[in-house]
């Protein structure tokens, strides 16, 4: 596992905040901030547990600007929906980084809970986050339903884990796959890939309100945040459908869908 220890050079974080308070993350309200971005599904996966949980007064959070530089996210709080660092008045995600290890190597991405502290990143993982999130923070939380909310429940862990092997790779990741393609044959793989991922899903929740049954998991919200952006994000830049060309010159291949159909899942638990 990555070292956080700034003689070595490392490629992300994935310490933890821990509520029994062992460790150097101790769970204390105020002590750790959120930086995210809008734009980013990876990063709003943490935004919706963030809300759920209801931390908005106990982990702080603030947004990158949606467009990636040279110098890469950055803050801009003149843009609407976007903040300024307002822990350390950094003008680029990257100098977060580089606070915590001079050495950092990886890519510098959102979302990151950080430390204000100790002035270090705890985890850039947002899988890893999000059960922080969920977990951690149970003594802060302002409600009891809010403190008794398991969106990472002993019984529906290895589903969530089973579920996560593949919808990551062919869903999540892979309306990427599809849109780096940098040929024909390439692309028509990858979108065949995610079309068909996208079917096992409908197969799975034409059955039942949520992945597993009928509670919400993390499984449900991190499919959520790239299924919420496929028309407006994927279908558009990723040309994931049969309507019109990629910048590249390839063809889109895809089902035609017919968003006006009638749903019917208000008639499931």
């Amino acid at each position: 596992m990555p070292s956080n220890n700034e003689s070595d050079s490392v490629t992300s974080f994935t310490g933890r905040v821990k509520a029994d308070g062992s460790g150097p993350f101790p769970a204390e309200s105020g002590r750790y901030h959120l930086y995210v971005c809008a734009g980013c599904p990876f990063a709003h996966r943490t935004v919706i547990v963030r809300k759920l949980k209801g931390l908005e007064n106990v982990v702080s959070m603030d947004y990158a600007h949606w467009y990636v530089g040279e110098n890469g996210w950055m803050f801009d709080e003149s843009e609407d929906g976007c903040s300024k660092d307002s822990v350390n008045g950094f003008k680029y995600l990257k100098e977060v980084y580089h606070q915590t290890n001079p050495k950092f190597s990886g890519s510098c991405s959102v979302p990151v809970l950080y430390d204000k502290k100790s002035k270090k990143i705890v985890n850039s993982e947002s899988t890893q986050i999000m059960d922080i999130l969920n977990s951690e923070f149970n003594e802060f939380c302002p409600t009891t339903q809010q403190k008794e909310l398991d969106l990472f429940p002993t019984q529906h862990q290895k589903a969530v884990e089973e579920l996560f092997s593949w919808i990551d790779p062919n869903v999540i990741h892979g309306v990427y796959n599809a849109g780096s393609a940098s040929d024909q044959e390439s692309y028509e793989k990858a979108v065949d890939i995610v079309f068909n991922s996208l079917d096992k899903l409908e197969a799975i929740l034409s059955k039942q309100r949520f992945l597993t049954g009928n509670k919400m998991t993390l499984a449900d919200i991190w499919t959520f945040t790239t299924l919420v952006r496929f028309d407006y994000a994927y279908y558009t830049v990723f040309k994931l459908s049969d309507n019109g060309k990629a910048p590249t010159g390839i063809f889109g291949k895809g089902p035609i869908l017919d968003y006006s159909a009638q749903h019917g899942r208000e008639a499931l638990a």
